[in-house]
């Protein structure tokens, strides 16, 4: 597998944690510590453009109150 490749596999497990994450916020599984833990994360991971990029090639696979929720967390925060 090239490196490109396993990157992209990657970001897409990462992308798979995230969106899971989301869902136990949004279901109140979660404690707002791990959360804010993970929001941070996700933050700065997005500044990257690495990341955005990875994200654009695989936001598709995921329901449209989470893209929503991570575009929102990318615009707000690429300029950090």
């Amino acid at each position: 597998m090239k490196n490109n490749e396993n990157n992209s596999e990657y970001y897409k497990l990462y992308f798979d944690l995230c969106s899971e994450e989301f869902y136990l916020k949004d279901k109140k599984c979660l404690p707002k510590d791990v959360w804010e833990f993970w929001l941070n994360g996700m933050k700065l991971e997005m500044t990257k453009s690495i990341s955005r990029q990875a994200w654009e090639k695989h936001k598709n696979n995921y329901n449209e109150k989470f893209k929503q929720f991570f575009n929102d967390l990318i615009n707000k925060n690429k300029n950090l």
